[in-house]
């Protein structure tokens, strides 16, 4: 099987789209199996599962080898898509949250302290995967000369427009 070349858009889009498809699955399984549908509680630790996970992510990322033992560059790319943007992105449903906040409002401040609850603990938790993540990867946290620089990690456009890991 011919490995997918993350500089063009389609073959990030497969990435993508079989990383999300896992995601979602894994977070429709989640609802079902634990009995509470509809519910905000599974959504609420879906979501904040997800940050924990992205921050984790990003900040193990510089430890992967960017080179696959056959000698193909790009790894970390191609990781960062299919699980950060793909599987992590299909898995948490952040949009979900203003939906179920308006269908089980109890009252005007309910849902307000739920919104904005999440994601201030989603922003936390992910900050604290950041940190796990680098501390597991030896890289010091919000160093920017180390591998998980700007242009590092993060899959950002270089100045030639390649997409770098």
């Amino acid at each position: 099987m011919k490995p997918v070349d993350v500089t063009t858009s389609r073959g990030a889009g497969v990435l993508v789209f079989i990383g999300g498809a896992l995601g979602a699955f894994l977070r429709w399984a989640f609802t079902v199996d634990t009995g509470i549908e509809g519910s905000l509680w599974p959504l609420l630790v879906v979501n904040l599962t997800g940050a924990f996970a992205l921050g984790l992510l990003v900040g193990y990322l510089p430890l992967v080898s960017d080179t696959t033992p056959s000698g193909r560059s790009g790894r970390r790319e191609r990781i960062r898509l299919t699980l950060g943007t793909g599987l992590l992105g299909g898995f948490t449903s952040y949009s979900a949250i203003a939906a179920a906040t308006v269908q089980d409002a109890g009252g005007p401040l309910g849902p307000i302290v739920y919104l904005v609850g999440t994601v201030v603990l989603g922003l936390l938790l992910a900050k604290a995967g950041l940190w796990c993540g680098a501390r597991i990867s030896g890289e010091p946290y919000g160093n920017e000369t180390s591998g998980n620089s700007a242009n590092g990690a993060s899959g950002q456009a270089g100045t030639t427009g390649e997409v770098t890991a």
